[in-house]
């Protein structure tokens, strides 16, 4: 059964855009992501854990030294993410309030 069929029962999604969506979701559990989307991204995931090298925006810090990517990041904009301890962390956004469901790729 397609992740989205619940999504579907009204007709809102065409077919095609369900089948590039579930394609998107297998290609992320097998590892295509780490390749293909770059560390800062951010996609919906429907799953209650999310793939290795990617984490749940929910405020979260991560360090800083495993994620240099994201720390430039938050160098160049620092209202994009939480300042951490100030040192050896930064903190993740916390997109709860619009979605539990947003991940984001580590790195």
């Amino acid at each position: 059964m397609s992740l989205l069929a619940g999504l579907s029962h009204r007709g809102e999604y065409p077919q095609a855009v369900l089948a590039e969506f579930e394609a998107l979701m297998v290609a992320l559990r097998q590892g295509w992501a780490t390749d293909t989307l770059q560390p800062g991204m951010a996609v919906f995931w429907f799953d209650t854990t999310a793939p290795d090298g990617w984490a749940f925006m929910n405020g979260q810090s991560v360090l800083r030294k495993d994620n240099p990517v994201l720390t430039e990041q938050y160098t160049r904009n620092p209202t994009s993410f939480g300042v951490g301890d100030g040192v050896t962390t930064i903190t993740l956004p916390n997109t709860t309030a619009i979605s539990p469901y947003m991940i984001m790729r580590l790195g």
